[in-house]
């Protein structure tokens, strides 16, 4: 698959001050390697092809704190680019391509 979308959904316990510091310490993470957040604990990120998408998921589960849950997905561009946005009518599709090939 080209031309694809990684799709992030974490959700990660926050109840005492480590937990907190390990999301915050993965937030981070993601950002740092070019990961959009669209929600608090939902990001995207543009990749290239298969291989990409492999190489994520290996980096991902290297990163990863050890307790909570984390969701990955690969959509194609296209599917990602037929999304809706119900609020204003906009969805990100050529900015996002845009801002992660500049990394």
């Amino acid at each position: 698959m080209r031309d694809s979308i990684i799709f992030i959904c974490y959700d990660l316990p926050m109840e005492e001050d480590s937990a907190h510091k390990e999301y915050y310490k993965y937030s981070k993470y993601l950002k740092k390697n070019g990961y959009i957040h669209i929600q608090k604990s939902v990001v995207i990120k543009y990749i290239k092809n298969c291989e990409a998408f492999e190489g994520e998921v290996t980096r991902i589960k290297h990163n990863s704190p050890k307790s909570g849950k984390i969701y990955i997905w690969q959509m194609s561009y296209e599917k990602y680019a037929s999304g809706i946005s119900l609020v204003d009518g906009i969805f990100p599709t050529e900015e996002l391509r845009e801002e992660i090939i500049e990394f």
